[in-house]
């Protein structure tokens, strides 16, 4: 398991106040835990492993552990994040959210692949149409992939269908 030794900031984006933190194997995380709550820590560590499986660009994501002693005197830390094992992906500083225009011009079967994978495990916090929306989903300027995070809201017992086939990120592949 790997060590957090720095807790760096806390990161803009996202409704789970996820933090960015150095690991003793020298990488940067960025770490989910209380804010995230158990069960979407979970979800998340499941969903990731099955999306990597499945052939999906998801970053590398670990189970690391939290010292008391990193959060002990902020209350934001002990609030938000806590002590202990949390969910980790590996920090990649070469993303740009994706936009209807980029999604368009994107590797449609990268696109149906996700559409299929999130149907698989309900999760219906990927959408985006051209009025705006949560993709949840990145373009690595890097390598020019579709990289895929956040899936805490995975295996959702009330997913709708029709919702997914709706506002999906990948939904346009099907319309009309």
């Amino acid at each position: 398991m790997i060590n957090i030794i720095e807790i760096q900031q806390k990161m803009t984006q996202g409704q789970t106040e996820p933090w960015l933190c150095l690991g003793d194997d020298n990488n940067q995380y960025v770490v989910k835990r209380l804010s995230a709550t158990f069960k979407g820590c979970l979800y998340e560590w499941i969903a990731a492993n099955l999306g990597q499986r499945f052939g999906l660009a998801i970053p590398d994501c670990a189970l690391v552990y939290i010292d008391e002693s990193l959060i002990e005197y902020d209350i934001d830390l002990l609030v938000g994040l806590g002590a202990g094992v949390a969910f980790a992906s590996r920090m990649q500083t070469d993303l740009q959210e994706v936009n209807v225009n980029v999604l368009r011009r994107a590797n449609k079967q990268v696109l149906t692949d996700l559409f299929m994978f999130d149907y698989w495990i309900q999760n219906d916090d990927r959408n985006l149409t051209e009025k705006g929306g949560n993709p949840n989903l990145f373009f690595s300027l890097l390598n020019t992939l579709l990289v895929v995070l956040d899936h805490n809201l995975a295996f959702d017992n009330d997913f709708n269908v029709e919702d997914h086939n709706k506002i999906h990120a990948a939904s346009f592949l099907f319309a009309g």
